[in-house]
């Protein structure tokens, strides 16, 4: 089957430097997009596009509205899609209010992939296409989301998220099943259809050293896999892992203190060297920061120090448009 759809056509070629960069974009006032079995086979001017169609194309005409490639999210908890918008005061509160009774109901396999449904149509209605997600600790959910994904033939990153302290029973696997039960994800889910699984430890406060070791097991075992985490992003948060962690990294890895809990010019201490993010990625949550008041993503930082920020839209705060940084 092939369709054409004429539209205006406007398509990111990289991150624009200011509102005058225009070559930052490529833009058709009145634009032709062929789609042959699925795959895109032509972009650009109508006419042009037009002339190079079969003569059964079967043409859309969207016309004055935008049509632009699928949007990546890089960052989302699929688990959280009953809870967006709950207010708390900061990040701690926000989870042992909302967020982590709500993931403990997605044990049952009928739950999860209910929400997955409705996870799934949410992201197509905002022209979401790919994203990377944290699924709960349970291996039911993250079959659910991958099995959906598949069912859709969408590009999904996301992984069974491994914490095994500080949260409620019902949330808490152990080092060694959270290594399997990954293992398990990554057999089922890995590679099929568009799938790409992530090792996904939640957070420094939520994953023991022992589960850091397994954690660590799982990327040199896989090391193809993407891996995501959370960092500190408030103060009690950063005091809380610096009380559950430093100690055991000042005595076993001295150099790697002095890079993770570095001071900067006014003397106050950061809980992340942005310079060992260079080669990383790191996903901003602006939305869901102001809704819990936890913390605001310093652009002009991130800038300075070459770090790739990639916005988020979906999160506790909301779910809408993009937001600018």
């Amino acid at each position: 089957m092939t369709t054409l759809l004429r539209g205006r056509l406007l398509s990111f070629k990289r991150a624009p430097q200011g509102l005058d960069d225009t070559d930052s974009y490529t833009y058709e006032s009145d634009g032709g997009l062929l789609i042959e079995n699925g795959i895109i086979a032509a972009i650009g001017p109508y006419a042009t596009i037009k002339a190079q169609a079969p003569g059964d194309v079967t043409e859309v005409d969207h016309r004055p509205h935008l049509i632009l490639p699928g949007l990546i999210d890089m960052h989302l908890h699929f688990p959280q899609m009953q809870v967006i918008a709950s207010y708390a005061a900061n990040l701690l509160e926000w989870l042992n209010t909302y967020t982590f009774p709500e993931e403990c109901r997605f044990v049952e396999s009928a739950h999860a992939e209910r929400i997955a449904t409705h996870f799934y149509n949410e992201l197509i209605r905002h022209g979401t296409t790919t994203a990377v997600a944290y699924c709960s600790v349970h291996k039911t959910s993250a079959d659910a989301f991958f099995s959906e994904a598949m069912r859709r033939n969408m590009r999904m990153v996301g992984g069974k998220v491994m914490m095994d302290r500080h949260a409620p029973q019902g949330l808490l696997d152990t080092p060694e099943t959270g290594y399997d039960e990954t293992r398990e994800v990554i057999a089922d889910w890995h590679g099929r259809g568009r799938n790409h699984v992530a090792i996904t430890p939640r957070f420094a406060i939520t994953s023991t050293p022992a589960q850091m070791e397994a954690t660590a097991a799982l990327a040199r075992e896989f090391p193809d896999l993407h891996i995501q985490t959370h960092l500190s992003e408030n103060h009690d948060e950063i005091a809380q892992a610096h009380r559950a962690a430093v100690v055991r990294v000042v005595r076993h890895f001295p150099q790697m203190a002095k890079h993770v809990f570095r001071r900067d010019a006014t003397g106050a201490r950061r809980s992340l060297a942005l310079g060992a993010l260079r080669r990383r990625s790191v996903g901003v949550k602006p939305a869901g920061q102001t809704q819990n008041r936890s913390a605001f993503s310093a652009r002009r930082r991130r800038t300075q120090h070459r770090v790739r920020a990639l916005l988020s839209r979906v999160s506790n705060g909301a779910l809408g448009g993009p937001t600018r940084l």
